[in-house]
This record gives structure tokens, C-alpha cells and sequence, in this order.
């Protein structure tokens, strides 16, 4: 019994992430701008087309030999093996002393192929893709009109939220958007008045398959007016609080006036050759200005939860002020 418990935690300590779920083969998928003949490894394959070459090879830290030749000539390449992200987890499951990240070491199982290869042929620098690239005519159409569903339930900013995006050579692309705020039964957006417009520059640093990665830089003005059941305390001749008996709620009328600086990086999913899915996340800067209307000089703004970090306190705070800004949406387009 003893033997065999301690069989089991020599094979816990000694398991490794990326042996045990990549093994020792990778998947490869290779496929060429125009037909050509392959060698790989010494293997030559024989091709009439440019469809996709499905292949299974051992993993290795060497790279992959990979030759296109045809009647124009031969066009050698090594293709890299790189760190399989399961490696990584190696630091929560075999903790004890990093065991899993040695096996991996030893046995060299951490490294993987790419799983798409691109070749183009006639290229220069023998160069390649890990990754099929996106079909070209899928960005022959470069207007795009989109709608974020999201922006309708946001609790802080609800709003109808519209855009048009004209795409420039391909790579570029510049957005405008306008939305109209609605109202939302709580502090933040009761009775809600008021738009909020925003313009982006994007470069597509990364197009493949069916989706297009993105870096983007917006910048976004809201002009807001809002009810909302406010804590204040009356202060003295001296301007002091009065806590024990000068506190009360109060609905007043919030006017917000936010200008946000916010880089942005997301993603653009094709559905359909004319529907697109996109989906973004930035942290910036915003300079915010809020104003309580006709509430008494003699009364300060104040709240009864005292925690560190409060939203509907800091977003309702009068006063001008620079603070941070965080962007997470996702958005439906038709290109045309």
C-alpha cells in the first residue's frame, strides 16, 4: 500500500502539463499561395492545387524543413516550433518544487508547431505565415454600419449607440459613432438626457481566417443630464457638517460633461461576407466635469457608504477632475 502511494506521488510530482495534453505530435496545416510540391522532412509530396496539406509530425525545438518546388524553382523554409501555453500551467498544477516545468525541460515536449503554416510562393526572405491569412475580397467593401446591443442594458450609460467605420487601404480604418442615452431606473441614469459621440483610428495589425485583431485610439465626448436620490449634509455658519441632525436625501438633476482619451485593442469576426462581430477593451484617460443643479449653497454632497471605492459616489461627485476611463463593448456591422 505504501509502495503504491508513493507510486502516485512520484507521478503527480513528475506529471507535466504539456506532456500529457499535447504529447508528442502536433498538427500541421499547410497550404501555399498557388500550387507547388512540398518536401517535408525528406517527404515529398506531389500537388495539382493549393489545397490544404494536412500533416502530423513530432514535436521538436528544431525547426520544421519545408521545401515548395515546381518547374520555376525551389523555395526552402524552417518553420519554428514555439512554447505551448500549456506549459504554463505547469505553476498551478504541479507546484510542488516546479516538478511539471523540469519534465517539460527534459523531455523538450513543451515546444509546438504552428497549427496553420502559409507559404507565399513567390515571396522573398523565404519567409511565412503562422496562420491562414484572411480571404482578400472579404475586404473589398470598406463601409461598415454597426450597432452596439450592449450599450442598451449598460448600467452606468445606457444608451442607443450607433457607428459608420471606412475601411483605408486595407490595413486602416476610422470609425464614428453617436449614441443616444436612455433612461435606467437607478443613480446613474434615471431619466436620462442626452448623447455621446466618438471618433477611432484603427490599424488591423493581424488578419486571419475570418478575423482581423486591431489597436485603435478613441476619442469620446459624453454631454449627459440625469435625476438621481443624492446624499447631502447641511453645513454650519462656519461651513462645517452638521452629521447628527443635517443629513437628507435629495433628488437633484446631475449634468456630466466627460471627455475620454481611451486606447483600445479588439477584434473584428466576419460571420458572413457581410456581417461582422466586433469586440473591444481599452483603459484611458477621462476629464469629467459634473455639476448638481439647484441644490443650496449651504450643503454638501456626502454618502453613507464609506468604502474605498464607491461608483455611484465618484461618478456622481460634483467637480472637475482626471481620472481613469475603462472601455469594454462588443458591436454587430454590415459591410457594404
Amino acid at each position: 500500500m505504501k509502495q503504491s502511494f508513493l507510486f502516485l506521488a512520484l507521478v503527480f510530482l513528475s506529471s507535466s502539463c504539456a506532456s500529457i495534453i499535447n504529447g508528442n505530435r502536433s498538427n500541421v496545416n499547410i497550404r501555399t499561395s498557388r500550387a507547388t510540391n512540398l518536401v517535408v522532412e525528406g517527404d515529398t509530396l506531389l500537388r495539382d492545387s493549393n489545397q490544404t496539406v494536412y500533416l502530423r509530425v513530432e514535436n521538436d525545438r528544431n525547426p520544421l524543413r519545408v521545401t515548395t518546388f515546381d518547374s520555376l524553382g525551389s523555395n526552402p523554409l524552417y518553420i519554428r516550433s514555439k512554447t505551448s501555453g500549456t506549459y504554463w500551467l505547469n505553476g498551478f498544477t504541479a507546484p510542488v518544487f516546479f516538478a511539471g516545468f523540469l519534465v517539460d525541460e527534459i523531455t523538450g515536449l513543451k515546444r509546438r508547431y504552428p497549427r496553420n503554416v502559409y507559404i507565399d510562393v513567390d515571396g522573398i526572405n523565404n519567409s511565412y505565415l503562422p496562420y491562414f491569412p484572411m480571404d482578400s475580397t472579404l475586404l473589398e467593401r470598406k463601409n461598415k454600419i454597426t450597432f452596439a446591443p450592449l450599450s442598451i442594458v449598460h448600467e452606468y450609460h445606457p444608451a442607443y449607440e450607433f457607428g459608420y467605420e471606412r475601411l483605408h487601404k486595407n490595413n486602416f480604418a476610422t470609425q464614428v459613432s453617436l449614441g443616444v442615452f436612455r433612461s435606467w431606473d437607478n443613480n446613474f441614469a434615471r431619466n436620462s438626457k442626452g448623447v455621446k459621440v466618438s471618433i477611432e483610428e484603427k490599424y488591423f495589425f493581424r488578419s486571419q481566417n475570418k478575423t482581423r485583431f486591431y489597436v485603435g485610439f478613441t476619442f469620446e465626448h459624453h454631454n449627459k443630464a440625469h435625476d438621481a436620490d443624492l446624499r447631502f449634509v447641511t453645513l454650519n455658519s462656519s461651513g462645517n457638517p452638521i452629521w447628527e441632525t443635517g443629513t437628507f436625501t435629495q433628488r437633484t438633476t446631475v449634468e456630466k460633461r466627460f471627455f475620454s482619451y481611451t486606447p483600445r485593442i479588439g477584434f473584428q469576426t466576419y460571420i458572413s461576407p457581410r456581417l461582422v462581430a466586433e469586440g473591444f477593451f481599452g483603459i484611458g484617460l477621462r476629464h469629467r466635469n459634473v455639476k448638481h443643479r439647484n441644490i443650496s449653497p449651504n450643503v454638501r454632497y456626502t454618502s453613507d457608504d464609506w468604502i474605498w471605492f464607491d461608483i455611484e459616489t465618484d461618478s456622481n461627485r460634483p467637480g472637475r477632475e482626471v481620472g481613469s476611463n475603462w472601455d469594454l463593448n462588443f458591436r454587430i456591422g454590415w459591410v457594404f
